[in-house]
């Protein structure tokens, strides 16, 4: 799917940064595909180093930011009540990641299995 942008979760990002190769990635990155969440950038930042901050912040700038809308909540709201149909439970910042995700027509990125069992039910598109 050489083109498509993709919304790229934590986990990878985490994967990346801790020495992983992920060929996808690497790729996504040289071909300017992925769109980065301000959700997921947050959760980047709490978890680094107060002087690691900097460098990071610099190093995610070069993504495609994805801003969110009041449209992102409505269907989260959607997504929540369809996935507890299906005995599926999820944190918020994923929710937020899927509504983004459905939005902007483009899969999600992620090792986070909560992504696959949504997918099952047709609630995300995964890569």
């Amino acid at each position: 799917m050489q083109g498509t942008m993709v919304l790229v979760d934590t986990s990878i990002f985490i994967a990346h940064f801790r020495g992983k190769k992920i060929s996808e990635f690497q790729e996504m990155l040289i071909n300017d595909q992925i769109f980065l969440s301000h959700f997921v950038r947050f959760e980047l930042i709490q978890g680094v180093r107060k002087s690691e901050t900097k460098n990071l912040i610099r190093v995610l700038s070069g993504l495609h930011a994805l801003e969110s809308s009041e449209n992102v909540y409505s269907e989260a709201e959607r997504i929540l009540g369809k996935a507890k149909g299906h005995g599926i439970s999820l944190g918020i910042v994923d929710l937020l990641l899927c509504a983004q995700a459905n939005l902007k027509r483009c899969p999600i990125y992620s090792f986070d299995s909560v992504f696959g069992a949504l997918a099952k039910h047709r609630l995300v598109a995964i890569w």
